[in-house]
């Protein structure tokens, strides 16, 4: 039996006298490039990008890593778009990766996130144990250990995915940077606390990461929900 596993499939072997129940939600149609583009020039409580970015000088995009599910290409490239409307130069532009804990985006991980358009740009990996800013404690007891380039920039923009999560309820928002940007120590910490179930938003984990984002900020955040087949709807 096949079955999906990343952007492929894997043989499972199973007992012929097994009984085999595929469970497959509800399709639903994906939204076309100019209804995605809509959503970017149409932002919820927040000016547009175009105007945002009107006078910055060095922008950082940051991004979900390889085990998240969102190709953040289109997206990325619109945004890029939006970016240069407001002349913004590409060197002036730098990707993030929000690794957390989890290892460094490899160079096909990078092509399957990004595609071919961006191989030129200022890619970065964030390193959870690498040089980053001390703003405090959270009331949880977080040290709030934060990659630089996040305060460093004058213009933060965020990409990332909203799914059920195990521990913050929903993944998305303020996740990208705790524990995506975070320092090894805050995760540790933070993942020891109380956990919430999926859809469950009011709990440890959701609570110290909105405390610790907040001492940082995300100026236009950009978050898909996904169909089945990994398409954004």
């Amino acid at each position: 039996m096949n079955i999906p596993y990343e952007n492929s499939f894997i043989e499972l072997p199973i007992f012929s006298n097994a009984e085999v129940v595929e469970l497959i939600p509800p399709y639903i149609k994906p939204l076309n490039h100019q209804q995605i583009l809509h959503s970017i020039k149409n932002p919820l409580e927040n000016a547009c990008l175009s105007e945002i970015a009107k006078g910055k000088s060095n922008v950082l995009i940051i991004l979900e890593n390889a085990t998240r599910p969102l190709d953040t290409s289109l997206i990325a490239s619109l945004v890029v778009d939006e970016l240069r409307q407001s002349g913004i130069a590409d060197e002036n532009i730098t990707f993030l990766f929000a690794n957390g804990a989890h290892k460094d985006m490899e160079e096909y991980n990078c092509k399957d996130k990004l595609g071919p358009r961006f191989k030129n740009f200022r890619i970065i990996n964030h390193d959870c144990e690498g040089k980053l800013t001390n703003l405090g404690t959270t009331k949880l007891g977080s040290p709030i250990l934060i990659n630089p380039l996040a305060l460093e920039a004058d213009l933060k923009i965020a990409i990332g995915t909203i799914e059920p999560h195990l521990g913050d309820g929903f993944s998305g928002g303020a996740k990208i940077l705790f524990p995506g940007c975070a320092g090894l120590e805050w995760i540790f910490n933070n993942h020891s606390l109380k956990r919430g179930e999926f859809g469950e938003v009011d709990n440890q984990w959701r609570n110290d990461t909105e405390e610790s984002a907040g001492k940082v900020g995300i100026d236009f955040l950009i978050n898909a929900v996904l169909n089945y087949k990994r398409e954004i709807i």
